[in-house]
């Protein structure tokens, strides 16, 4: 049973790589280097609370390769360029505790950078909020995401 069973586990692997390789996507997403979460300010106490939330995705060192429709031999794909690595989203998560107070998607910059101003008018008590990045990834790079921080409100 097991020599069969092998064989076609193999066999169909090979099939859903070629198919990946013809449709023009990767055969397996490589993850980014680093994504970054920087906050200003620290600590806005006075309604509607005001977040400038930004970062850098920094892409892999290995560059995966980019192959067109129909191909199906790797020496006929080219590697993938710095702006095909950085088109895709950034999604924002604002939490107190469990509860999300705001989930924004900002679109990456082409100098695979983002930014955006995340604004909360709901009165609150004082206390911190967590806020969290995750790159949500696009045909060549997986997803991943950044190290959340606190704020306090």
């Amino acid at each position: 049973m097991k020599r069969v069973l092998i064989p076609a586990v193999l066999c169909l692997t090979g099939v859903v790589m070629l198919s990946s390789l013809a449709t023009g996507q990767a055969a397996t997403k490589v993850l980014p280097s680093k994504v970054t979460l920087k906050s200003t300010p620290k600590k806005d106490l006075k309604r509607p609370h005001v977040f400038k939330v930004s970062g850098v995705l920094t892409p892999p060192v290995a560059i995966p390769l980019v192959c067109g429709t129909g191909v199906t031999n790797v020496a006929y794909c080219t590697k993938a360029t710095r702006a095909q690595m950085c088109s895709g989203k950034i999604r924002v998560m604002i939490k107190r505790g469990v509860k999300t107070l705001v989930k924004k998607n900002i679109t990456l910059k082409p100098t695979c950078s983002y930014s955006a101003k995340i604004t909360i008018r709901k009165k609150m008590k004082h206390g911190k909020l967590t806020i969290s990045t995750r790159w949500l990834g696009n045909t060549l790079l997986g997803a991943r995401n950044a190290k959340s921080l606190k704020v306090k409100v």
